[in-house]
């Protein structure tokens, strides 16, 4: 590495120029000393004269990619000569902010010593942040400029909830909702609290911080109260940052609508979420929401409308998951569990079919003829999983000719992962009630089936991981943001 000082007037200038291995269709910046020269020559004239003709119009980080030296508290960059390149200007401006110096302690910026670099893998290129040659953060360039977090150290994971750079919500729904994976409240606390209130808080841009700071303790207040609710220490310390002189007097605002939050939030949790569905015209069909045989008799089932059947069972089922809220799916100990419920509807659901077809043998063709005639109407209305359920108590039936029955089954065909479903499931609109026992399967396989480590490196943790988790149970979420109509 050769270091060369010029100065010009008061200024002072410093650069580093690295030897790098380069393919024969690069340009080499060894070639020969009088090319090296030529270049330090034209970087020196364009900050001498600012009334010369300066470089075409195009940032700075648009001409020169950048890393950064270990030797001072905030790396100071290296420039390597590129071709200017204006189709990727975007993320020529994404690498000027990434490289940022993020704010930390002085001691820790001084021994940490850190050195960033940035490399590029085709359309979806990855974001490689190094400290001491170790990755601290991955990130992915996604369309429109924004990046989303692969993986990260634990420290780096906190910092990025309230950084410099825009805040990303999904980010910080997936940290909050998942945290207790690889750390614990109180440490996320002390984390916001060591942010808040950062040696820096006089610098430009720590008012932002902090503001961003009460963005991510509302979320929490919001997503999971629970954990404030569970652990009385930790409401006790929010208090206490909440009557600081600091957030009385210069967050009156963002203090008054947090405190709002904690008084809302255990109503909320204690509204009821189930609606039993109720047509006053049709007491009988009422009657299938219990899914107890008793209450009807074979005759009677055979004579009801079997329209008015399948609405029944649709409504009662797709208002029991639209109670299902996120935090169910990942919280199995309450006693209102309702993903627990659903799954007690799904065996009764298999009984109550079983028990149809099984009393009278008289009456058994008919009754399975009916079962399938509501598990078609069911499918038409997007309700996958009634109609799967009556169809799956139905195959040992014999019933393999009935033409509706054989478009049905295709369903619960099994082959490339229950490929027929899913594609049929991707194309369906709101209001829908997706199969839940795969629901279930899904959540299970990314948690479990995926390791909380990245790539076998234990310093990094797989925050991707969670993210696909928190968008499986938002999709199955918003299947049910619309009201069946039916």
């Amino acid at each position: 590495m050769k270091q060369t000082s010029e100065t010009s007037g008061k200024r002072k200038f410093v650069c580093s120029f690295s030897v790098m291995k380069r393919n024969p269709t690069e340009t080499k910046l060894n070639e020969s000393r009088s090319d090296e020269y030529s270049f330090k020559t034209m970087f020196m004239n364009k900050f001498r004269n600012k009334d010369e003709k300066t470089l075409p119009s195009l940032s700075d980080s648009g001409y020169f990619s950048t890393t950064t030296l270990t030797t001072e508290e905030h790396a100071k960059p290296i420039f390597v000569k590129k071709p200017i390149t204006r189709n990727h200007k975007s993320e020529n401006d994404l690498k000027k902010l990434l490289f940022k110096p993020f704010y930390i302690k002085k001691e820790e910026a001084d021994h940490s010593k850190s050195q960033r670099s940035f490399t590029e893998k085709g359309k979806g290129g990855m974001i490689h942040v190094l400290e001491d040659g170790k990755d601290v953060m991955v990130m992915r360039i996604m369309s429109g400029d924004k990046v989303q977090v692969i993986a990260g150290t634990l420290d780096r994971l906190f910092m990025k909830l309230a950084d410099e750079t825009n805040q990303d919500p999904d980010y910080i729904d997936t940290f909050i909702l998942f945290h207790s994976h690889f750390t614990t409240s109180f440490e996320l606390f002390d984390k916001l609290m060591t942010r808040f209130h950062s040696e820096n808080s006089h610098k430009i841009g720590q008012r932002s911080i902090q503001f961003k700071v009460f963005n991510v303790i509302k979320r929490w207040i919001k997503l999971q109260f629970q954990d404030f609710l569970n652990q009385s220490t930790l409401m006790a310390h929010l208090m206490v940052f909440l009557n600081s002189d600091l957030c009385r007097i210069h967050y009156t605002l963002e203090t008054g609508r947090i405190r709002q939050m904690i008084e809302e939030q255990p109503l909320c949790l204690k509204e009821p979420r189930f609606m039993t569905t109720d047509d006053p015209k049709h007491d009988l069909v009422r009657r299938l929401v219990t899914l107890d045989p008793d209450f009807i008799s074979d005759d009677l089932f055979l004579s009801m409308d079997t329209r008015d059947i399948a609405k029944c069972l649709t409504l009662a089922d797709f208002d029991l998951l639209k109670s299902i809220r996120i935090q169910d799916y990942l919280n199995y100990e309450k006693e209102d569990d309702y993903v627990k419920w659903i799954i007690e509807r799904v065996n009764k659901t298999s009984e109550w079919v079983m028990d149809k077809v099984s009393r009278q043998i008289t009456m058994r063709r008919a009754i399975v003829y009916k079962m399938i005639d509501i598990a078609k109407i069911c499918l038409d209305w997007n309700n996958f999983h009634t109609s799967m359920m009556i169809i799956m108590t139905l195959h040992q039936e014999d019933v393999q000719n009935h033409i509706n029955y054989k478009k049905l089954a295709k369903y619960l065909n099994v082959n490339n992962n229950m490929n027929h479903y899913r594609a049929a499931l991707k194309k369906a609109k709101p209001p829908c009630v997706p199969f839940f026992p795969l629901i279930l399967k899904d959540l299970t396989f990314l948690l479990d089936g995926n390791s909380t480590v990245y790539q076998g490196q234990s310093h990094l943790i797989n925050f991707n991981k969670f993210r696909l988790v928190r968008q499986t149970i938002e999709n199955t979420i918003h299947f049910t943001s619309q009201h069946y109509t039916i």
